[in-house]
């Protein structure tokens, strides 16, 4: 298992905000996570029965384990995770599942049912055949980012959020509460989360922006800055870059 150092805690940041492309090589999709009446309306879910891991993100809005999706003609969604839970039968159902397992779902079901019509329980059930046939988004397939490679990573994530899969055993990662996290960790890949965005701290430190999905109480506001492009790491921090993945929408309405 790699070890790294501790966080920055002297590195004070702000809950991730909407940003635009700069020469500093600054970019935050915050902005789609967002209450308001012009972006995206964050739906925290509460995770306390079933934690699973199989996170699911429509580009360039976003679906993570049934977040929100802003359709093409504006409408906002929140689509289920129950479905994901109950009908990947690749996955674990609450002991989770791989994001690209969940991608694939959805494209053999040619879509994935609204948060409303098949609600969350957090817990272990059977897929329901009548539920799903509700399709509310879809996505066309997806792509796997290149490995070990955060430039190319950073490239992906300068486009869309990007789902990725970490380790968060660690009890400094489980109970984060700011600055720039550098560890310690390993790479024994077992929680999925999403990376929205990147940038260069004041000590030029260089993060990723990441969305967790245990709630708003965790981190800065729900999010963590985590180091980007560690020395001799070609795992990236907690093996961030080994596995990142995005699907390729399709995203409809379904009255």
């Amino acid at each position: 298992m790699i070890r790294l150092t501790s966080r920055s805690p002297h590195v004070q940041l702000p809950v991730p905000r909407i940003l635009t492309h700069s020469s500093t090589g600054v970019w935050d999709f915050g902005a789609s996570l967002r209450d308001s009446s012009s972006q995206l309306t964050e739906l925290w879910k509460s995770r306390q029965e079933c934690v699973h891991v199989a996170g699911l993100f429509i580009p360039n809005y976003g679906l993570v384990r049934g977040v929100t999706v802003r359709l093409r003609k504006g409408t906002l969604l929140s689509l289920s995770e129950q479905e994901l839970v109950d009908c990947v039968t690749t996955c674990n159902k609450c002991s989770g599942g791989w994001p690209a397992s969940a991608f694939q779902w959805v494209i053999s079901n040619r879509g994935i049912a609204t948060e409303a019509y098949y609600p969350y329980s957090g817990t272990n059930g059977y897929c329901n055949g009548n539920l799903v046939s509700y399709r509310a988004a879809s996505i066309t397939g997806y792509v796997n980012v290149p490995q070990y490679n955060e430039m190319a990573l950073m490239y992906a994530v300068a486009m869309q959020p990007v789902s990725v899969a970490l380790e968060a055993t660690s009890t400094s990662f489980q109970f984060y509460k700011g600055g720039i996290y550098s560890g310690p960790c390993g790479n024994t890949l077992n929680h999925a989360v999403t990376i929205i965005g990147y940038g260069v701290a004041s000590n030029g430190m260089k993060y990723w922006i990441i969305k967790n999905s245990w709630g708003s109480t965790w981190g800065v506001g729900g999010y963590m800055y985590i180091q980007k492009e560690v020395y001799n790491l070609p795992s990236g921090l907690c093996g961030l870059a080994m596995a990142p993945s995005y699907p390729i929408a399709s995203p409809y309405a379904s009255a």
